[in-house]
């Protein structure tokens, strides 16, 4: 006789505040699926169990088959979900214990009470998960596929719904999987801890479908699917789930006891707020509570939470981010110095993360010092057998640090350091997929940015792509679709690195086809921001052809592209990514301004620019900063076109000015592609400015400051620049004398050969050859003044270097022949 669905009562205890549920799985029994041979059942067990005297045991008995028709997943839960709303709505903690398809069960129950009573929900304190299949089971799917051969109008009556939505990756189970991780990635479950057991030995579900990544709580032993459920209580199994219970339901009774004692009623008030992300109305209440408590225990839990506020109001509103994110590290800095006892791994992570994001702000250095030092203190806390999850994520944590903090300094050994770290990551026993994806694609950022800093930057880059290549592996097309395209455009980015390195276009090839594999994609969703990503993608790898073969119809592909992406309204709702499509758009009608309508397209790019910084989250962001530095090189260029030289002397004390700002708040570095920028533009500034037929000691002075500023900052392209600059201006000066003055041509002549050396270093060619014909004009005015024959004889020697340069170049570009044939003449 088929069995109905109830809710079993093993003990009643009538003062019991808290309960535990036991649902079985497949073919499974209240009792019998959860007993050893010659040994009670856990649920008896349990009801025995001294320590759990102040806890109702239940067991869920329902009707369950592989064969004929059966009660579905959901149904099963929803009978569930009128039992225990019935009999345990005087209870305050109630935990599950899951076996197998149980698991799925318990998880579409919360889901369904959270729909109908997101009160109650909150009672649920843990839920157990003991080989549950999340992803489904090697078992489901073999009897999805003998279904296949049964006819079809015995089919659905032979093999029970249940059996049929275990099937690997079933659209029921993926669905459940779906609404749940929105459900914690929004913080809707705060109140749940989760623990999965699993058996090394199970051949019918498979330890990536019985443990998913965010669950960081998980024991192996050596059982199979069906002994994981049999228990003594002598077994390390028994203890692992009663300390479990035991210490979640003390850490609730702990804080509920001392918000009884401390104006519960406000407290709650606070937390019911918090669950419902109702951040500023919850932080508001626990600031009042805060007010009104001397327990210094409980007053350490508000802090905690109004940083947590902080946190998730500063991820909401960009615009105030750095003010929220101060917040939350004050608070958090008082819970740690005034707490008598050591904080925990999880404190730590919190605060390293908080610096973590200040350093994209203000003093990046040392907030990532601050952060590096957080998450070293939360390693150093984690315990790697316990933990071995959140060990694992806390050293990538630190690697980031390490790979951030190269964009400022010491670049090559705070990569190196990360790289150790990831490396470890990556040859661990316990390290999942989803961690080994990203650790790949980080290991993939370190080699890219390693070949900023080296001399071997094609082989970096190589290795770049090596990763993000294996990052691309790791991932499954089907299963993990957005990892899968972040993977792709990774690559594919990586190859446009390799093309402006050795441009080759078989480079532009490969970032096409990655880029263009995307695209067939996300094609089918045009309206998601994924497509909006691609094409700025693709028109980024057009616009880097285009600096190899130069062609109109390359650039205006790549401005179509943009244009495209721009188009769309997804891409208005994210502020980041749009910004930055502005800004490729600007750049590319830059490049088009210097071929047709130049007015025009000028025009457009200060738009894009202008757009680009307003929707930035803060003005000192890369796209801020890139976006300021290509308007200033816009004025520059309408400078020079209007003969307009006090425009071009605001323009350098506009960009001098922003590079003091940014060095004030700890953040400049010039191993940073956008800071770089403005180093640039203001260096073509100085060059600009000596265009100016008058010379004048304003000019002479303003070189000489720019100079100090480059040298401060090693800024070798500019010093080098700049001290050509300057050595020009003396030569120019002293020309307009009646008498050249010898102290003035000695300063001019110090000034070419230190900008010839620094122009050597940087192995700048043509720039080396054109100071040192200046030197060699500099001794022939020397020699008219002393007539000495040394002087012509240095001449001669820096022609003849100057030439020895030139000779292996002529081909390649005009200019050097036309210089080369130059010296010729004057030699």
């Amino acid at each position: 006789m088929k069995k109905k669905a109830k809710l079993n009562l093993i003990l009643d205890k009538k003062s019991a505040t808290k309960s535990i549920i036991f649902i079985h799985g497949l073919g499974g029994d209240a009792l019998k699926t959860w007993q050893e041979i010659g040994v009670k059942s856990l649920p008896e067990l349990f009801s025995e169990d001294e320590d759990l005297q102040d806890f109702k045991i239940y067991s869920f008995q329902y009707p369950s088959g592989i064969v004929l028709k059966q009660y579905n997943i959901d149904e099963i839960s929803r009978l569930l979900m009128t039992e225990i709303i019935h009999e345990l709505k005087n209870v305050e903690h109630i935990f599950l214990i899951s076996h197998s398809q149980g698991g799925i069960i318990a998880r579409k129950l919360i889901l369904n009470i959270f729909d109908k009573e997101k009160e109650f929900v909150k009672k649920f304190k843990g839920s157990i998960y003991l080989s549950v299949p999340f992803e489904g089971a090697t078992g489901g799917s073999l009897i999805k596929m003998f279904s296949s051969f049964v006819p079809s109008i015995l089919g659905k009556w032979i093999f029970s719904d249940q059996t049929l939505s275990l099937e690997l990756f079933s659209k029921e189970l993926s669905e459940i999987s779906t609404r749940w991780n929105n459900l914690n990635n929004n913080r809707k479950l705060p109140h749940l801890k989760e623990m999965v057991m699993l058996g090394m030995n199970d051949k019918v579900v498979n330890s990536v479908s019985a443990k998913p990544d965010y669950i960081l709580d998980y024991h192996e032993f050596d059982e199979n699917h069906k002994s994981i459920s049999k228990f003594n209580d002598k077994s390390s199994k028994y203890k692992i789930i009663k300390e479990f219970i035991l210490r979640i339901s003390s850490e609730e009774k702990e804080i509920l006891d001392k918000i009884i004692q401390n104006e519960r009623k406000l407290i709650i008030i606070a937390d019911e707020y918090f669950a419902e992300n109702e951040f500023e109305k919850a932080k508001e209440e626990y600031l009042k509570a805060l007010t009104q408590i001397d327990d210094d225990k409980l007053k350490e839990y508000i802090r905690y939470r109004i940083a947590h506020c902080h946190l998730n109001l500063a991820e909401k509103f960009p615009e105030a981010k750095e003010n929220y994110l101060l917040k939350a590290i004050k608070n958090l800095e008082e819970v740690k110095n005034s707490s008598k006892s050591e904080m925990d791994f999880e404190f730590y992570s919190v605060l390293g993360g908080a610096y973590f994001e200040l350093a994209s702000i203000r003093n990046a250095v040392i907030n990532l010092r601050k952060s590096r030092e957080a998450h070293i203190k939360s390693l150093s806390l984690c315990n790697v057998k316990d933990f071995p999850m959140e060990y694992l994520i806390t050293k990538n944590n630190i690697a980031i640090t390490y790979i951030d903090t190269a964009e400022y300094e010491h670049s090559e050994s705070n990569l190196r350091e990360a790289i150790i770290l990831l490396m470890e990551i990556v040859h661990h026993d316990k390290v999942t997929r989803k961690l080994a994806w990203l650790v790949f694609n980080n290991l993939g950022r370190c080699f890219e940015k390693l070949s900023t800093v080296s001399k071997t930057e094609e082989s970096y880059l190589l290795r770049s792509a090596k990763f993000y290549k294996e990052a691309l592996e790791v991932v499954r097309l089907e299963n993990d679709l957005d990892d899968y395209i972040l993977s792709l455009n990774n690559l594919g980015n990586a190859y446009v690195l390799l093309l402006n390195v050795l441009r080759e276009k078989e480079y532009a090839d490969k970032a096409l086809e990655c880029f263009n594999e995307v695209f067939e994609i996300v094609e089918k969703s045009p309206n998601s921001y994924q497509y909006c990503t691609v094409l700025n993608n693709l028109g980024n790898a057009y616009y880097n052809l285009f600096s190899i073969n130069q062609e109109i119809k390359t650039l205006k592909l790549a401005l179509s592209y943009f244009e495209k992406s721009l188009e769309h309204k997804e891409l208005q709702k994210l502020p980041i990514k749009h910004g930055r499509t502005q800004l490729n758009y600007g750049r590319g009608l830059m490049r088009l301004a210097e071929f047709e309508n130049k007015e025009i397209n000028f025009k457009k790019a200060i738009k894009c620019f202008e757009r680009a910084i307003r929707l930035s989250h803060n003005n000192n962001s890369p796209q801020s900063l890139v976006a300021l530095a290509y308007l200033k090189e816009i004025e520059l260029e309408k400078s020079i076109d209007d003969s307009n030289y006090e425009k071009i002397y605001r323009i350098i004390d506009e960009l001098k000015c922003k590079i003091q700002s940014l060095d004030s708040i700890g953040i400049l570095n010039l191993n940073n592609n956008y800071h770089y920028k403005f180093f640039d533009v203001l260096n073509d500034s100085y060059n600009k400015l000596m265009s100016n037929a008058n010379i004048t000691e304003r000019e002479l002075n303003t070189l000489n400051d720019g100079l100090q500023l480059f040298e401060g900052k090693a800024y070798k392209l500019g010093t080098a620049d700049l001290h050509r600059l300057i050595g020009t201006t003396y030569a120019k000066l002293n020309r307009d004398n009646s008498n050249i003055d010898i102290s003035i041509l000695n300063t001019q002549i110090e000034h070419y050969f230190k900008a010839s050396e620094i122009y050597g270093n940087l192995d700048y060619k043509y720039s080396n050859a054109l100071v040192k014909c200046y030197i060699a004009e500099s001794y022939i005015e020397k020699n008219d003044i002393e007539n000495n024959e040394k002087y012509i004889q240095e001449a001669k020697n820096y022609y003849e270097q100057a030439q020895n340069i030139l000779e292996p170049l002529i081909g390649n570009d005009e200019k050097y022949e036309k210089l080369y044939y130059c010296i010729l003449e004057k030699m």
